[in-house]
């Protein structure tokens, strides 16, 4: 039995396999959903303006800002507009999170106090801006490596890629090589220095930690997935425009060649793919749409199809076994 936690612009709604359909949070503009690892019935909720928020024992709670006296950097830490959030995958209880203006905030105890991680004393970080916002960039994907969870890479939009090696007590910035719109970051499960990142300016590949970068596929792409127990399988979702006439490329060789991988969608689509996610058995990829719709597809064959029901307004998606 598992559930999927849509994240939408009102609210959560979480699809049972049972049936028993729920929403919560109404009213709140859910951009990012997440469980914790050891325990699905731990929610949460990163909102766009209203905060980050955390259902535990039944009862949503809003969780606090980090302390005033944090890390110096400019703008103060707030956990208003919530962009990412990754779990460390040996100790559920450390968590970070990426907001916008871009920065990020760890908790190391599920969420009740947070550290601002002072991303914002990078160098060129005041020039880090957003086109539909005046809020200073976001960190729109963090991704911590299963075998070296201290390892996190990051992306700011629009800023580049961040890596840390210290669990984000320190943190490097680039954007030589790599396009500087950062949307996605997948590692190799294997090979921590093996990255790949969605940006404004096509997919790349760094396969030595983010020094060096070669680009598979131009156009616009905001996400790509590697699948954990088959790395050289990667799926990627270029689009030709900003939100229109996008695509789904599969590759077999870890990015080197591509192929049409829409099986079951007129493509061109009108709009694109913002984000993959895998079922938890790694059987079925979910895509969320930027038109808010959800459409899915075994792995293998890849023959895509709507989500039922289709809920609409969409913006993010995590699925949970045993609830």
């Amino acid at each position: 039995m598992h559930s999927i936690l849509l994240g939408t612009q009102n609210g959560i709604v979480t699809l049972r396999s049972g049936g028993d359909d729920r929403r919560e949070m109404e009213g709140h503009d859910v951009w990012v959903v997440a469980h914790r690892p050891d325990d699905p019935d731990i929610v949460f909720a990163g909102t766009y303006g209203d905060g980050l928020w955390r259902r535990q024992d039944g009862r949503w709670r809003r969780l606090p800002d980090p302390p005033a006296a944090g890390r110096p950097g400019g703008q103060a830490a707030s956990l208003d507009y919530i962009r990412a959030i990754a779990f460390d995958p040996h100790d559920p209880l450390t968590v970070y999170a990426g907001t916008e203006p871009a920065n990020v905030l760890r908790s190391t105890d599920g969420g009740d106090t947070w550290l601002d991680l002072g991303l914002r004393t990078l160098p060129g970080a005041e020039h880090w801006s957003l086109p539909y916002s005046p809020r200073g960039g976001a960190v729109r994907t963090l991704t911590l490596h299963p075998g070296r969870p201290s390892l996190v890479y990051g992306g700011v939009e629009q800023g580049g890629l961040i890596k840390s090696t210290d669990g984000g007590l320190t943190w490097t910035i680039t954007a030589d090589g790599v396009h500087r719109d950062v949307h996605h970051v997948a590692v190799h499960p294997l090979d921590a220095d093996q990255v790949l990142v969605a940006t404004g300016g096509g997919l790349f590949r760094s396969s030595d930690g983010g020094l060096t970068w070669v680009r598979l596929l131009g156009e616009y792409i905001r996400a790509v997935l590697i699948h954990p127990l088959t790395p050289e399988w990667v799926l990627a979702a270029p689009a030709r425009y900003v939100g229109r006439q996008g695509r789904i490329l599969a590759s077999l060789d870890g990015g080197n060649t591509w192929a049409p991988a829409g099986e079951g969608l007129a493509q061109p689509m009108d709009d694109m793919v913002e984000a993959f996610v895998l079922h938890p058995d790694y059987s079925k990829v979910f895509a969320v749409r930027d038109n808010g719709h959800v459409i899915h597809s075994r792995i293998e064959p890849l023959a895509w199809e709507g989500l039922e029901p289709d809920i609409g307004d969409v913006r993010s998606l995590a699925v949970v076994e045993g609830v």
